[in-house]
């Protein structure tokens, strides 16, 4: 809740503020760290778990999870090439 000069109270839990990533407006759940880390897990792994599943979060919508991955669309599509 927030309190306006006036003395009105605003609800922000319903808000959505278009200029912040989906996770952190409550659009998609927050992803974090993989489960779990493993034996001998390489960042290169880890990377691509976490791409993957943003897409997948993202109902495979490139542009969204570029944008949440916060990279342009083009190095999105250049790691999942990498990642074949």
């Amino acid at each position: 809740m927030l309190l306006r000069k006036d003395g009105a109270e605003i609800d922000i839990s319903l808000t959505v503020f278009p200029d912040l990533p989906p996770h952190i407006n409550g659009l998609v759940e927050e992803t974090g760290a993989p489960d779990s880390v493993g034996e001998a897990r390489t960042l290169r792994e880890v990377e691509r778990r976490y791409i993957l599943r943003v897409l997948e979060e993202n109902g495979g919508n490139h542009v969204l999870a570029a944008e949440v991955l916060g990279i342009d669309r083009r190095t999105l599509y250049r790691r999942l090439e990498k990642y074949k």
